[in-house]
This record gives C-alpha cells, sequence and structure tokens, in this order.
C-alpha cells in the first residue's frame, strides 16, 4: 500500500488489480514515452510485492495445516472428484492478475492497453481543405479517432452526416462509422471494421426501424425487429464512450453519431469509438450462456479483429518486456494474436444472443 501511494503521489496510478497506469492529462509523444519507461520499473515493483504478499499468503496457510496435524486435522483432498466436490478442498484463486504467472501479465499489459486506447491525451480541431468540422483524439497508445461533421448540401449531393474514423497508432483504419439524415426524416448509421464486416440499422420517418449484417463474403444477415441489437442495445450505448449518446438523449431510437458529444472532449477523457464502444456494450449487457449458430461468426470475427489491433496498438504496452524481474516477453504470446482471440471468445458470447432464435 505504501508502495502504491508513492506511485500515485507521481504522474503514474495503480489501479484496484495492482496495474500501473498512466494519468490522464495532456501529454506529448516524448512524455509518454518517459512513463512507459516509468511504468515497466514501477509495475516491476509492484509484481515483486505482489508474489512476496502471495507467499506470505500460501506459508501461512501450509503453517496453519501444519499446526494442525498433531490435533489429529487432515487436510481435504484438492484433486480428484472430492477435491471439486468439497467445499475448502481448493485453494481460492487470484483476486487480481498473478505476476508470477505469464497469462497474469499479460492481463496487467491488455489492462493497460485498453486504458491507454481510450484515454485522450491530445487534440486537434479546425476544418478540412472541404470546409467540414472535424475534430481528431489522440489516444496515450497513439491511436486515433477522427470525428467529421459534414456540412450537408443535398444539392451536391453532400448528406447531413457524421463520420468517425479509428485508426492505431501504425495509421491503420480499425473500423469506421458513418450516421446519417434525411430531410425527410430518415435516420442511418453504418459500422464498418476492416475485414469487410457492416453494422446497418435505420429508422424511417414513420419510425419502423430495421437493421441487418453484411458479411465479407457478400452474404447478409437480417437482424430481427425484435432483436436486443436495435432495441436494448440503443439504450445501453448512451454513453460519451461510444459518442453516441447524445442522440439517444434527444429520444432517439437507434445508434447516431454526434458532434456533440465528442466536441466537449479533451485531454484526460474516455472514449472508445463508437464501433468499439458499441460492442463493449452489447458484451457488457448481452452476454449470456443461450447458444446460437446464426450468425455467432459475424460477431466472432469482428470482435476478434477489433482486439488484435487493440493489441497491436497497445505497442510497447502488450509486446513489450514483461513487467517483472528476470522474464522477458516471448513473441508477447501471441501478443495480438492471442488477445484479439480473446476478443473473439467474447465475440462468439455477444453472438450467440443476437443470432438466437
Amino acid at each position: 500500500m505504501r508502495k502504491a501511494e508513492e506511485i500515485d503521489a507521481g504522474p503514474l496510478n495503480v489501479s484496484e488489480g495492482w496495474v500501473v497506469l498512466i494519468n490522464p492529462g495532456a501529454q506529448s509523444t516524448e512524455r509518454i514515452d518517459e512513463l512507459m519507461s516509468l511504468v515497466a520499473t514501477e509495475q516491476a515493483a509492484v509484481n515483486t510485492l505482489l508474489v512476496a504478499v502471495g507467499d506470505a499468503d500460501t506459508a501461512t496457510a501450509d503453517a496453519m495445516m501444519a499446526a494442525g496435524k498433531p490435533f489429529g486435522f487432515t487436510p481435504p483432498a484438492a484433486d480428484g472428484l472430492p477435491g471439486i466436490l468439497e467445499p475448502g478442498a481448493q485453494r481460492p484463486g487470484d483476486d487480481v492478475p498473478s505476476p508470477r504467472d505469464p497469462l497474469g501479465l499479460l492481463q496487467q499489459s491488455t489492462v493497460r492497453a485498453e486504458d491507454m486506447a481510450t484515454t485522450v491525451r491530445e487534440t486537434e480541431s479546425g476544418y478540412n481543405e472541404d470546409g467540414h468540422f472535424a475534430k481528431t483524439l489522440i489516444m496515450q497508445d497513439g491511436s486515433r479517432l477522427r470525428i467529421t461533421e459534414y456540412e450537408y448540401d443535398y444539392d451536391r449531393g453532400v448528406p447531413d452526416m457524421v463520420e468517425e474514423e479509428h485508426f492505431d497508432a501504425k495509421g491503420e483504419l480499425i473500423s469506421w462509422t458513418m450516421s446519417s439524415h434525411t430531410p425527410q426524416g430518415y435516420e442511418k448509421t453504418i459500422m464498418n471494421w476492416a475485414d469487410g464486416t457492416q453494422y446497418v440499422v435505420d429508422r424511417t420517418p414513420e419510425g419502423v426501424v430495421t437493421g441487418h449484417i453484411n458479411l465479407p463474403g457478400g452474404r447478409q444477415a437480417i437482424i430481427p425487429p425484435d432483436s436486443p441489437l436495435l432495441t436494448t442495445v440503443p439504450a445501453r450505448v448512451g454513453d460519451v464512450l461510444t459518442g453516441l449518446g447524445a442522440h439517444i438523449a434527444d429520444g432517439g431510437r437507434i445508434p447516431m453519431l454526434s458532434m456533440d458529444n465528442v466536441e466537449k472532449l479533451g485531454a484526460g477523457a474516455k472514449y472508445g469509438g463508437a464501433a468499439l464502444g458499441t460492442m463493449s456494450a452489447m458484451y457488457d449487457f448481452l452476454r449470456a450462456t443461450t447458444p446460437a449458430d446464426k450468425c455467432v461468426s459475424v460477431f466472432a470475427g469482428t470482435f476478434g479483429l477489433t482486439g488484435g489491433a487493440l493489441g497491436g496498438a497497445g505497442g510497447a504496452a502488450v509486446l513489450g518486456p514483461l513487467p517483472f524481474p528476470g522474464t522477458t516477453a516471448i513473441g508477447a504470446i501471441g501478443g495480438a494474436a492471442l488477445v484479439g482471440d480473446l476478443f473473439k471468445r467474447a465475440g462468439t458470447k455477444v453472438g450467440e444472443v443476437l443470432c438466437g432464435s
């Protein structure tokens, strides 16, 4: 706790899961690089203490059982069926990622990568060469979200539209979303992922909402009118993390991008982007155990793509040296591929709910 308080007093902070993170705020690329070096040092120190606490905990439990043996105490069997069925036979698992376990180290890095990918460190705004207002959010990990509000000119074919483009730290496109209105009251949002998957939802002036998923191979999956993807989800994604909240707060039925939310965002704010934020909201709210096969693979593939991109975008956070003395990353244990696989499994669960009967 003293070490955590010492870290919290500086430019870093320690999460409840004992992951060292960079404080939000305005920071240059050079400053982020400096802080990442400090993160590695401080995480190694925290991990050493975590291991010591774990060892002390184990030693105390062993000593208590040994002290009971002269009085006839026999510890319950930990293996086989008795170990599964008998309460207290298994020692409790770790409450936080264990730095002694490579998976625990990866969990720490993933938590940090996700935090950096959704924390704004710098913003740029102004009018582009076509006269449309654009705002760019630069995240701690170097990824960018560019949101453009188009000044509609129906005579020239320019719709009333807001577009969001999400790029990783290398400039590769992760996803892009477009929301448009017509003078007659027709609304549409299209979320696109780099693998060619599309989520399309629209609302007629009469209030009829429809939607579908376009698959990379050209197939299309129609979303039933009573699907949570068209009903529950829009009510759950009205958060600044997605940039979709302003429209829903005004009584909108479908998720629509709005410049109103992102225009207020500055350094230190949290933002995940419409496509990623919507998927996160769907998974968080709609995970369930009922299996279905109709379009599960769509969501699995989409989540895997985004997870892989986040793993890559995490840069040193995910693919750098493991923050524990004497250990190094071996290909980052699959790095972005492993993170992508975790997201793919999450996407499968989402698909099981959204595409079920």
